[in-house]
Order: C-alpha cells, then sequence, then structure tokens
C-alpha cells in the first residue's frame, strides 16, 4: 500500500526499547523500537498494528461523531507525534546523551497513543448505540471522544515541546545579506537573514546537500489583494524527505508542515496580506537531494473585493443577486443597502458550497447592532428578516463563523 501524509504516523509508528533502563516504560506498550545498534530510521520502519486499525475504525465509523476535518487532524497529529520522536531519538542518541529526557519523550507518545485508541473504542460503541436507539449513551460517547481527542492533543503539544526544548539551536547568522534569484537557489541562505529573495509567483530549483543543510527563501507579494498563496516543493530525488515552514515578515512561525517519505512532494497554503514578506524554510528532516520550490497565487478571492470593512462595502440592490465567497478564516464581505423601502427586510445567503458554515449580522447607518443569525451547519443556507426603517442606509456582514466558501446573497 503507497505511503502518504496523513498515514505516515501510523504505518511507520511503533515503540521503542532501549537496554533495561527502560523496561518500566515499556510495560507501558512503548509504540518505537530503537534495538541496540539499530538507526533512529527503525522508528519509521515498522508498524503498529494496534494504532492504525484505530485510526482506520476512526476514520470509517467516526463520521457520526466526529466532523471530517477532526478526523483527518488525528491523522495529521500522528504523523507529527512519530516524527518528533524521531527527532528526539536522533537528537539523544537513542537515550545515551540523556535517558531521562528521552524517556520523557517515550511516555508522551505512550500518552498519545492510549488516548486515540480509547477514541477509536468510544467511536465503535458511539456506533452501536446509535443502531440501538440508545441516544443518550451515543451523546455520553461523543463527549468522551471530545476529552480524548483533547488529551491526545495535549499530549502530542507537550511532545512537541520537549522536543523543542532538547534540538540544538541554529547556528547564529552569518550575515544581513538578501539575495534576489530568478530561477535557481543562491548559497549562502542558511539563515532567514540570507534568505533569498523571490518575486510571487516564484519557481526555484534548488538543493539541500546535506541533512544539516537548510536553505531560506524570502516571498515578495505582488499582488495588490489577499489571497492564497500555494508553495509546493516537488521534489526532484527519491532521497529528500522534505519540511516546510512558514514565517511571516516578523521572522515569527506561522505554520509548518513535513512528510516522512523519502521522495515526496509537499504542500502548503496561506493567506498572503499584499504589502507584507513572508519567508519559507525548507528544512530535510536527516535526508538530502534536490527539488523545485513553487509559489503561486491562488485568486480566490471574489471580484467584490476588497470589501472587508464597512468603509469598502459593496453596493446592494433590492431583488439583485449577488455571488461571492468567504475566501479563508480571517475573511469577511460588508454590503451597503441603500435607503431601504420596506418596514421588514428579507436577506438570504443561498450556500454554493459544502464548507461554508454561514453567519448573517446587520448593522444600522450607525453602525450599531440590529440583529444577527448562523447556521452550524457546514454547507446549510440562511435567511435573516428584520424591521427596518423606510429610508435608512444598513449595512449587511457575512462573516466565516470558522469556515470558508462560496455563496449568493439577495435581498428581498
Amino acid at each position: 500500500m503507497a505511503e502518504n501524509k496523513t498515514s505516515l504516523g501510523f504505518s511507520r509508528y511503533k515503540g521503542l526499547v532501549i537496554g533495561l533502563a527502560l523496561i518500566g516504560v515499556i510495560g507501558l506498550g512503548v509504540l518505537v523500537i530503537v534495538k541496540p545498534g539499530r538507526s533512529c530510521d527503525g522508528i519509521f520502519e515498522q508498524t503498529a498494528p494496534r494504532l492504525e486499525s484505530s485510526i482506520e475504525l476512526i476514520k470509517s465509523k467516526g463520521a457520526f461523531a466526529l466532523r471530517r476535518e477532526k478526523i483527518q487532524e488525528l491523522a495529521e497529529s500522528a504523523q507529527k507525534v512519530g516524527l518528533h520522536l524521531k527527532t528526539c531519538c536522533l537528537v539523544l542518541d537513542g537515550g545515551k546523551v540523556n535517558s531521562g529526557e528521552f524517556q520523557q519523550c517515550i511516555l508522551q507518545a505512550n500518552a498519545y497513543e492510549k488516548q486515540i485508541v480509547l477514541v477509536a473504542d468510544q467511536v465503535r460503541e458511539a456506533e452501536q448505540a446509535k443502531q440501538q436507539g440508545a441516544t443518550n449513551i451515543a451523546q455520553d460517547k461523543v463527549a468522551k471522544i471530545d476529552q480524548a481527542i483533547q488529551s491526545a492533543a495535549s499530549a502530542a503539544d507537550t511532545l512537541a515541546r520537549q522536543v523543542e526544548q532538547v534540538k540544538p539551536s541554529e547556528a547564529a547568522p552569518r550575515s544581513d545579506k538578501v539575495t534576489t534569484v530568478k530561477g535557481a537557489e543562491k548559497e549562502p541562505n542558511d539563515t532567514i537573514l540570507e534568505a533569498n529573495e523571490a518575486r510571487l509567483s516564484a519557481e526555484l530549483t534548488s538543493e539541500v546537500s546535506n541533512p544539516k543543510d537548510v536553505d531560506f527563501f524570502k516571498l515578495v507579494p505582488t499582488a495588490k489583494l489577499r489571497d492564497i498563496v500555494k508553495v509546493k516543493l516537488q521534489n526532484l530525488s527519491t532521497s529528500l524527505r522534505p519540511h516546510l515552514t512558514l514565517y511571516n515578515e516578523n521572522k515569527s512561525q506561522k505554520d509548518n508542515t513535513y512528510d516522512g517519505t523519502l521522495g515526496a512532494d509537499l504542500e502548503m497554503s496561506f493567506t498572503a496580506e499584499p504589502a507584507k514578506a513572508y519567508f519559507v524554510r525548507v528544512h530535510p528532516f536527516d535526508s538530502s537531494g534536490k527539488y523545485k520550490l513553487v509559489a503561486s497565487y491562488a485568486n480566490a478571492y471574489d471580484r467584490h473585493e476588497p470589501n472587508d470593512t464597512a468603509e469598502k462595502a459593496t453596493p446592494l440592490s433590492p431583488g439583485k443577486s449577488v455571488e461571492a465567497n468567504i475566501m479563508d478564516k480571517e475573511d469577511s464581505d460588508w454590503y451597503k443597502l441603500s435607503g431601504v423601502s420596506s418596514s421588514k427586510v428579507s436577506v438570504r445567503l443561498q450556500n454554493r458550497s459544502s464548507t461554508l458554515r454561514p453567519h448573517i449580522s446587520i448593522y444600522d447607518e450607525n453602525r450599531s447592532a440590529v440583529t444577527n443569525n448562523y447556521n452550524s451547519t457546514l454547507g446549510a443556507s440562511l435567511e435573516l428578516t428584520f424591521d427596518a426603517t423606510p429610508g435608512k442606509d444598513y449595512y449587511v456582514l457575512i462573516s466565516p463563523y470558522d469556515s470558508t466558501g462560496g455563496y449568493e446573497l439577495i435581498v428581498k
């Protein structure tokens, strides 16, 4: 079966065995086995059937109790736990450098695995209760699932913090030089202050020449509107295990993603502000190889942008529909309805996606809140009727309610 990013944490995940000092930990059901004389790559070369079967059960039966996005998050968190554990193993030399810190990594990995198994058990029992018509029992199981997921996330976060503490810090930057490049990487670009500069959209061919090499790129926006930027690492080798980290213009980390599969491609997306630069770090995660980095705009905004504030509200006329979209979870669309002619105004949002959770708010001409309504169901449509004063202006705000998607808006 082909490996991919979401299944990596399960198909290559096993418990740790490091000599007699960790026998007590082994009794807890440890995930990764690193036998004496064996490389930390052993973490990714063995299979943990219990964890894999748990996630497969969650995928097949979890739709009743969990949103698809949450199931995907669980799969991705397992990948991160596996990679964090390998980093811990590499840095601490399989427990030889500091067996106490290494043991803490193992314990957190075990805590994570325990909660994932618990989620699977509760999902199975919730499904059975639902089929038997035991609604109260099913709801109780769903509550326990939420608790187990939170505990799993806590264990994963703790492991990530532990790994950050044991990882050696990056070497101090050698200079404040930023090189503008076209088509190919130029060394040195091993620190964020030496980042190769490229205008969006960009396509650069590069290479991490050894497991310690890293490449920094500075992406300079060229668009006048907020837009989604897709950054894709196209692997040009079978030896590179890709890892991308995104930083904002203040050099603070915004996001990161990685794939433990040698030779895999990797992609991340983010919203780029029109006047702000972003940095992308390519690091090899104990590997090396050539790659192509492609950054491009998605043109995800609608034709009414920018209308993210009341000052830039799009005119709205009764009886005329407007097609638009919520681009990301920070996006919002303002509309202005001038001189209403009726004491009752109806605003209808017709959902044009299966991903938008609609939220409508009405404001008077002073931008004071009048009323609002929302529907927590993804893909649902929504209608809101409010009392109006004829001749007055009103504002309609469509906000994302932690979702994205297209819609059609009409006022009657």
